[in-house]
């Protein structure tokens, strides 16, 4: 959950995503590992960072009465974004605006 503004960053319920509850700025932004019940990793992959996405996140793990079983926190800072690309066949690493892929695991 975003702290600052109360939105669904992306909810998994039942045994699997529940996009309807997630909030629009994320919905199709964000991936769980599909075997996260087996390995206990609830890692979450935001994709295409903005500066807008800077912000604290809470996550929270709920048993099946509601209760609280586990929360974290984590700051998301999104720092300057680099991509590679072709250029006349030989890649090239440059700075721009171009969003990337970035991982953080709460």
């Amino acid at each position: 959950m975003n702290v600052r503004d109360n939105r669904k960053v992306h909810v998994y319920q039942n045994g699997s995503d529940q996009p309807g509850e997630q909030d629009e700025f994320y919905r199709t932004r964000t991936r769980m590992d599909e075997n996260l019940l087996k390995t206990g990793d609830l890692s979450l992959i935001l994709r295409r960072p903005t500066d807008e996405d800077e912000n604290l996140y809470s996550c929270r793990v709920y048993n099946r009465k509601g209760d609280v079983l586990m929360e974290k926190q984590v700051w998301l800072k999104v720092k300057g974004q680099w991509f590679k690309c072709m250029f006349r066949g030989q890649p090239e690493e440059l700075f721009g605006s171009e969003p990337v892929p970035s991982f953080f695991s709460v």
